[in-house]
């Protein structure tokens, strides 16, 4: 049975199949901060996704990295899944810099979105430096916000 997580709980592990760009990750780093954003080939998904790679940019320098996650793709074959977000990630995000995962199993959105009973995509977790969930939610200004606080401790 997978454990409820809400914000405070410690995050769970990454573990995604297939890792589109970025070099793999398999445990957060204390000490950073990490935007994850549950996606899918949507055409909302995009605009955020874009938005969220922005967002890193812009809050680079306190450690903030964002990781993508492809989540229930719906396709005939883990193949084709892979190839539509492959293809939907080269239109959005061009010359990203960022980490893409894609969760064809589902064990990722088990021990994320289920388990925090979040039911849409896309969805945000930021884990705090701690290695902690700081914010789960849509990922629009309340991820700004939630960063506006760290950035404040530090000053």
């Amino acid at each position: 049975m997978t454990s409820n997580i809400s914000i405070g709980s410690p995050a769970p592990s990454i573990n995604v199949q297939h890792w589109l760009r970025g070099d793999p990750l398999s445990n957060f780093q204390l000490g950073k901060i990490y935007i994850l954003d549950f996606f899918s080939t949507c055409g909302y998904c995009g605009p955020v996704l874009s938005h969220l790679a922005q967002v890193q940019e812009e809050f680079s320098d306190m450690g903030v990295e964002l990781i993508g996650v492809a989540a229930n793709e719906e396709a005939e074959t883990a193949n084709e899944a892979l190839a539509q977000v492959d293809k939907w990630v080269t239109k959005w995000l061009p010359n990203t810099k960022i980490r893409i995962g894609f969760d064809h199993s589902g064990e990722m959105a088990k021990h994320w979105l289920l388990a925090s009973l979040s039911f849409h995509l896309p969805q945000a977790f930021i884990v705090g430096r701690d290695g902690s969930i700081a914010f789960i939610g849509d990922p629009d200004m309340p991820v700004l916000q939630t960063l506006a606080e760290y950035k404040g401790e530090q000053g």
